[in-house]
């Protein structure tokens, strides 16, 4: 597989699978034709509605359960997926029914409910995914993780202990009145869970400082599909006992387990922030400046690199800023202001060694654009042409990693295919960490801005592949980067797969996602347009 990823369509309204077996078609089954049958060699009794809605209500009352499709429909999506479905309406994946838990009890009975049954089970959180890790692509349950959000800080322990459903604004408030924080801070910060960040191990633009999710996780708790509640991990700082299973589930998307608690470490945070835009003449000489940085031994809360593109975006956000080829945005922090303006200082001197202008910005300001800077990617539609507005802007979750010795090889390279393909797009990215990430517009009636959409795609991902670099930094797999799983990993897939079916033999988490078990056709873009 790994030679052509672009791999033979199955028959309509099927899975392509890993192991000969077909699943159930991308629509949920009709009300009345039951659910849990066909996912294994046995068929086991069908449930209609009634009889689902009345079991689950048993188990965590009526009011936390929901069947009508008027409250089903925004579970039927991700971040991403909500966009498409406007001008792709058949992709509508209904589950059969969302369920709101509120203890680890509940969740275990539902899961040996739903084993029993051969139900598919999927976690959610906030519904901020942009790689279709929540899509219910087989129907089943939604476990709405949300009033799973008690919030139990120990910061004499340096930690707290908190739910999957706790966002992490709402986490850093109630740590911020403490004088901590839990530094990863993704785009999504003021709505993503805590258990989605653990799900998808997610990071930001701090991650150069302040590392991944995955740095932070003590402990977890988890429901296995069996409904066998499990603790992984201990409560405290470090161990070297046994292997580290809590780390398996760290960027496991629902797909192992459903985690019900959370023990994370925490830092003091940092009262002190200082934020720099520095406008280069070239992007060569900003990423050359980034890397000068980083070879001096300094270490900055976030450094950004931004393309010319990405600026004329910040100013149709509502910034007048100069113009330029490329543009870092520095920020240090820290808990001294003359140890934080020391190092901006530095920093700033070896961006006017490249040709820089500097704009120093003030704490509000600077708030706002880093604000503006996480929707640059949506900003793009400002940038179209008045006929072609507004249009969906295609980001694909592409957020590919990079040796930071290739990343600036690589945004030429990909700069270029944007201009073989007539595609406009932007590169960014969190430079320190060699994260870089892919904005491109398209419009989705057309089959040909398709299929240019998704050759640019792949051959962007490949192209990292290529250069030793990862599919995705800290967005995840789910289905749009199933299709190129076994190319990265080859035959360590397979023993992803193996734990898959150890932890859950009868594939009921979160089916169809990491190319555990099999591709949804919706993950491949061509079938978009055809069948949409």
């Amino acid at each position: 597989m790994p030679g052509d990823l672009r791999m033979a369509s199955p028959p309509a309204g099927e899975f392509q699978e890993s192991g000969g077996r077909a699943f159930r078609g991308e629509q949920p089954q009709p009300e009345g034709s039951g659910i849990g049958d066909g996912r294994g060699e046995e068929m086991t009794p069908r449930l209609g509605k009634g009889e689902l809605e009345r079991e689950l209500a048993r188990m965590v009352g009526k009011e936390n359960v929901f069947t009508e499709e008027v409250d089903l429909l925004p579970y039927s999506a991700d971040h991403f997926l909500r966009g498409l479905q406007y001008y792709f309406p058949h992709f509508k994946f209904l589950p059969d029914a969302v369920v709101t838990p509120s203890e680890t009890s509940q969740v275990s009975r539902i899961l040996r409910f739903a084993s029993l049954h051969r139900i598919p089970i999927i976690p959610r959180g906030a519904g901020t995914s942009l790689a279709g890790q929540l899509i219910p692509v087989e129907g089943g349950i939604v476990l709405d993780l949300k009033k799973m959000n008690r919030i139990e800080p120990r910061v004499e322990d340096r930690m707290v202990v908190t739910g999957p459903g706790t966002t992490y604004a709402e986490l850093n408030r109630e740590l911020e009145r403490r004088g901590y924080f839990f530094p990863p801070e993704p785009g999504s910060a003021m709505a993503c869970t805590v258990g989605g960040m653990v799900a998808t191990n997610a990071s930001g633009s701090g991650a150069v400082k302040y590392g991944a999710t995955r740095n932070y996780v003590l402990s977890l708790e988890v429901v296995l599909a069996s409904g066998e509640v499990v603790r992984l991990g201990r409560k405290v700082a470090k161990s070297s006992s046994g292997y580290s299973l809590k780390d398996l589930f760290v960027g496991s998307e629902g797909t192992l387990g459903v985690i019900t608690e959370i023990t994370l470490k925490v830092e003091p945070y940092p009262p002190v922030r200082k934020t720099t835009l520095a406008l280069f003449p070239t992007l060569d000489d900003a990423f050359e400046a980034a890397m000068e940085i980083l070879r001096k031994g300094i270490t900055p809360a976030s450094i950004e690199l931004l393309d010319e593109l990405c600026l004329l975006a910040l100013n149709l956000s509502g910034f007048s800023l100069p113009e330029g080829k490329g543009a870092l945005m520095l920020r240090s922090d820290g808990r001294y202001r003359e140890a934080v303006e020391k190092e901006m200082e530095e920093m700033e001197g070896i961006c006017k060694g490249k040709g820089a202008e500097l704009l120093e910005v003030e704490e509000a300001v600077g708030r706002r654009l880093w604000e503006a800077r996480e929707k640059i990617s949506a900003s793009l539609t400002k940038l179209l042409p008045p006929p072609e507005t507004p249009r969906l802007v295609f980001q694909a979750s592409v957020d590919v990693g990079l040796p930071l010795s290739r990343m600036l090889e690589y945004v030429r390279k990909v700069k270029a295919l944007m201009e073989e393909k007539g595609i406009m797009g932007v590169c960014f990215g969190h430079v320190g960490d060699g994260n870089v990430h892919i904005g491109s517009t398209f419009v989705p009636e057309s089959p040909e801005q398709v299929e240019r959409a998704r050759r640019f795609q792949e051959e962007a991902i490949r192209l990292a592949l290529s250069m030793g670099g990862t599919l995705t930094a800290e967005h995840g797999v789910g289905l749009w980067k199933a299709p190129y799983l076994e190319e990265e990993h080859g035959y360590a897939l397979e023993l992803m797969r193996s734990l898959k079916k150890l932890l859950d033999p009868q594939g009921i988490l979160n089916p169809g996602k990491m190319a555990l078990e099999g591709i949804p056709r919706i993950a491949f873009m061509e079938s978009w347009w055809r069948e949409g």
